[in-house]
């Protein structure tokens, strides 16, 4: 029996009720990527539709317990109507000459109760996995439309109910297309199982073995699931194997010198904090550790500088290569990346530096330039 489109309607706006909360992150990982989360504080149903409002939160989603920016939203479940079918082509011009009176030997054939030739058989048609292999793939008839207002902006989400009763989520246009939609529970429990192994893992690596045995466990009460509870099981059986490894890490840098100040310092000088890095190596200094830890800690001091504008340089080199993949991929005005040479740039060939339009590689070797007035050879 299939559900009619009143029944999808109302299944799907109980994803909206009040309280609940959605995260949809970007599916890329640059460092400046952002997370939008949706908290849904009202569900009104109306005629043919169900009414909610929210607030619409921007994140980073390296710190999402605070917000960048949270404004109201209004939105509306309904339900969609199937696309109508293309309107069929009609011919224009004297109608199509008969086979049969064209070519004699198919009349005779068809007046003696004879088979005809064989003819080529019609195409089946495509099915959905076929159709998803097209560059042009249309968009899919959705169970539900979720459609969001906010300020100036609106987005549109597709939502489909599964064979299992799971209502899936499909950000089909405006500042939420394309992300990937999970619940904030999910998100909070992803953490929480990454921040109780790390916080082990530092644990027994620092020799706190009974501490991180008392993390795991903790978290492994709060009965997250069989599959992470595994997972904690077997860094509980890690964790010998863990200590015995920062021991030795341990050794090394007491062997050669390297202290956690100088470490903590170098950190602070590539973050740009150049500053907090050498009040860090001053502090370290005045407490004397020995000959040859003051002499590694001043050599440090004096390569701040350089620290920092390596880390500058870099940084914009990623910026460079961000705001070029936004680009039209392959425009030869648009610096794209390159090959394992560098950069593209205008009139470039495959890898290397940019160059002038016209230059060969030999030219761009010799330094040699070419006369803007000669037009450039095919």
């Amino acid at each position: 029996m299939t559900p009619s489109k009143d029944a999808k309607i109302a299944y799907c706006s109980l994803a909206g009720e009040k309280g609940r909360s959605y995260d949809l992150d970007e599916r890329r990982f640059e460092s400046n990527r952002t997370t939008y989360r949706l908290q849904f504080t009202e569900l009104t149903p109306d005629q043919n539709i169900y009414r909610v409002k929210g607030n619409l939160s921007l994140f980073d989603p390296r710190n999402r317990d605070k917000p960048l920016s949270v404004t109201t939203f209004d939105g509306t479940f309904r339900s969609v109507d199937p696309a109508p079918p293309p309107a069929a082509k009609t011919r224009k011009g004297p109608p199509m000459p008969d086979p049969a009176r064209k070519n004699p030997s198919i009349f005779d054939q068809a007046r003696k109760g004879m088979s005809s030739p064989p003819q080529t058989p019609a195409k089946e048609p495509s099915s959905p996995a076929n159709e998803r292999r097209s560059p042009a793939f249309p968009r899919q008839p959705a169970d539900a439309l979720l459609t969001i207002t906010s300020g100036s902006e609106q987005s549109e989400i597709d939502l489909y109910i599964g064979e299992n009763g799971e209502i899936s989520w499909s950000p089909a246009s405006g500042v939420l297309q394309d992300r990937m939609v999970r619940t904030t529970e999910q998100i909070i429990s992803v953490r929480a199982a990454a921040r109780a192994m790390l916080d082990a893992r530092e644990l027994a690596m620092a020799g706190n073995k009974d501490e991180a045995v008392r993390v795991l466990k903790d978290y492994m009460a709060t009965n997250p699931g069989e599959q992470r509870v595994a997972h904690a099981e077997q860094t509980l059986k890690r964790l010998d194997s863990l200590a015995e490894h920062g021991a030795q890490i341990q050794a090394f840098k007491d062997a050669s010198g390297i202290s956690p100040e100088m470490v903590e310092a170098r950190k602070l000088a590539i973050a740009g904090k150049k500053e907090e890095a050498a009040t860090v190596l001053k502090d370290y200094i005045a407490t004397k550790p020995g000959e040859k830890q003051v002499a590694q800690a001043q050599n440090l001091l004096k390569q701040l500088d350089s620290l920092a504008a390596q880390s500058a340089r870099f940084q914009e080199f990623k910026d460079a290569r961000t705001k070029a993949a936004k680009g039209a991929a392959g425009d030869g005005q648009t610096g794209v990346p390159g090959g394992a040479g560098g950069i593209r740039g205008p009139g470039s060939g495959v890898g290397g530096l940019g160059g002038p339009k016209g230059m060969s590689p030999g030219m761009r070797r010799s330094g040699i330039t070419p006369d803007p007035s000669t037009p450039n050879r095919p």
